[in-house]
């Protein structure tokens, strides 16, 4: 068992990776604290461990373009390429699968393992129609932060679309309108707002992740 924060060590995680996915559990976790009905604690605990596990093999497909410089300081642009190049030697070119692949290699349950496949966004109508609100809170979490922080739903949807540029865009509004749907089964059965995540709002939690221990 290691603290996440060695983990993102010991994987070479982007500074910016490491911090959005210490962003998207601390809203998963923002959002189970205030349920009306609490999940159980098993539950709580897998969705967590698989939002801090859930990018750490990302960087397969990262564009070094994208992003300001600054991104990638202090080790520089050609350190994480050559990073880049060693996962996709290992984990392939695939970031969703590498991501399996890793979470594998660290011998979590099935069951984060699990939560960690359904986390990609042509998934969003069946993760709403699993009726499972595990996984509804889990993927609704990744759908709040952005690569600067923790956003709207709509802001978010803006965002990726502009860096994705989507082929298909009925298909995309069709995903898109599914997540809202999750959005409002969680919030309907929660104590809390959506604008009440916030970057502020999840300060604390996020800094006592970093000595979760997966």
């Amino acid at each position: 068992m290691s603290r996440i924060s060695d983990l993102y060590k010991k994987y070479k995680i982007m500074p910016n990776l490491e911090l959005h996915m210490l962003r998207v559990a601390s809203v998963a976790k923002i959002i189970c604290a205030n349920l009306i009905d609490p999940l159980s604690k098993e539950d709580e605990d897998n969705i967590v461990k698989s939002l801090l596990l859930h990018d750490f093999g990302n960087i397969v497909k990262a564009d070094f373009s994208v992003f300001p410089k600054e991104f990638y300081d202090p080790e520089g642009i050609d350190f994480w390429r050559d990073v880049q190049q060693q996962f996709v030697q290992k984990y392939g070119e695939n970031d969703h699968e590498a991501n399996k692949k890793i979470a594998e290699e660290m011998e979590v349950s099935k069951k984060v393992i699990d939560f960690i496949d359904v986390l990609e966004f042509s998934s969003l109508c069946r993760n709403l129609e699993s009726g499972s609100l595990p996984i509804q809170i889990l993927v609704y979490s990744d759908l709040r932060v952005g690569p600067y922080g923790v956003l709207s739903y709509e802001e978010r949807m803006d965002e990726a679309n502009k860096r994705y540029q989507h082929p298909e865009q009925e298909e995309r509004q069709k995903l898109v309108s599914c997540g809202k749907k999750i959005e409002e089964i969680v919030f309907k059965n929660s104590k809390i707002k959506p604008n009440d995540i916030n970057d502020q709002s999840i300060l604390p939690v996020l800094e006592e992740l970093k000595e979760f221990v997966i």
